[in-house]
C-alpha cells in the first residue's frame, strides 16, 4: 500500500500542477509531459491493485 499511496499523491500533485500551468497559459506543449506522468502513475496504481488482488 506504500507504493500505491505515493503514486496517488504524485498523481494528485501532477494534476494540480497541470491545471496551474494550463491556467498560466503555458500551453499543451509544456503541460503535456505532466499529463503523461499523471496517466502513467494512474496505470501504475491500477497495476499494483491488480497484482495485489491475485
Amino acid at each position: 500500500i506504500g507504493a500505491s499511496s505515493v503514486f496517488l499523491v504524485e498523481s494528485i500533485l501532477m494534476t494540480i500542477t497541470y491545471y496551474g500551468w494550463m491556467m498560466m497559459g503555458m500551453g499543451p506543449s509544456v503541460a503535456l509531459p505532466i499529463l503523461a506522468i499523471m496517466i502513467m502513475n494512474l496505470i501504475g496504481i491500477t497495476m499494483l491493485y491488480l497484482i495485489s488482488r491475485l
